[in-house]
C-alpha cells in the first residue's frame, strides 16, 4: 500500500494548530509571573514573589537580616562542693530561663578513678517571694552529667536552649547540685525570656 503524500492544506493546518497550542501554553506561562502574598491583619503590607521564587522588594541592593540577641542575659560561675545542699545560681524569676551552655571543671588534685555527678536543678516558689527559699516547691533535674578524673573538664552548648519555665502565678529558680568526690567549677550562660 502506497502512503499519500498530504496536502499543502493538510501542512498549514497543523503548523497553524502547533503554533496556537503553542501560544497558548507560553501566554499561560507568562500570566502567572508573581504571586501576591497579603498580611490579612495589615491588608496594605503585600509581599510579591516572581515565578522563579524569588521575594520582589522594592529596596534596591541586598537586604541584611541579623538575629536579635536575647533581652535579658546571664552568665553566673558557682563553687562545686561534694554533698552540698543546692546553689543557687539564677532567679527567682516570672521569665522562663534558657539555658545555652555550660562548663564543668574539676579542681585539682584528683584521685583516680574519682567522680562527680552534677546536675542542674530547677524549682518554683510563690510569685512574692523575694528570695529562692521562700516555700520552694520540690527541685526537678534539668540536665545531670557526670565528671571524672580522667576528663575533669566537661562542657556542652545547646542550639535550642534548655527551658525551665515557671508554672502560673509562681515565680523560677535555677541552681545546681554536686553528688560525688571532688570539688570544682560550675560556669553556666543563657537568658530570661
Amino acid at each position: 500500500m502506497r502512503l499519500l503524500r498530504p496536502s499543502p492544506a493538510l501542512l498549514i493546518s497543523c503548523v497553524a494548530l502547533l503554533l496556537a497550542a503553542g501560544g497558548a501554553a507560553f501566554g499561560a506561562a507568562q500570566a502567572i509571573t508573581k504571586v501576591q502574598i497579603v498580611d490579612p491583619n495589615t491588608p496594605s503590607q503585600i509581599a510579591q514573589v516572581d515565578g522563579g521564587g524569588r521575594l520582589l522588594t522594592n529596596v534596591s541592593g541586598t537586604v541584611n537580616a541579623k538575629p536579635i540577641p536575647p533581652g535579658n542575659p546571664f552568665a553566673t560561675t558557682y563553687g562545686l562542693h561534694p554533698g552540698a545542699a543546692v546553689g543557687h545560681l539564677v532567679g527567682p524569676t516570672s521569665s522562663a530561663i534558657d539555658v545555652t551552655a555550660i562548663l564543668v571543671a574539676a579542681e585539682p588534685p584528683l584521685s583516680a578513678g574519682s567522680s562527680s555527678l552534677v546536675t542542674l536543678e530547677a524549682w518554683d516558689v510563690p510569685i512574692v517571694a523575694p528570695d529562692c527559699s521562700t516555700s520552694p516547691s520540690p527541685t526537678a533535674v534539668v540536665w545531670a552529667f557526670e565528671v571524672y578524673a580522667v576528663q575533669p573538664e566537661v562542657s556542652q552548648s545547646f542550639p535550642t536552649p534548655l527551658v525551665a519555665r515557671p508554672p502560673a502565678g509562681r515565680k523560677e529558680c535555677l541552681g545546681v547540685r554536686d553528688v560525688g568526690d571532688f570539688y570544682g567549677w560550675l560556669s553556666v550562660s543563657g537568658y530570661t525570656s
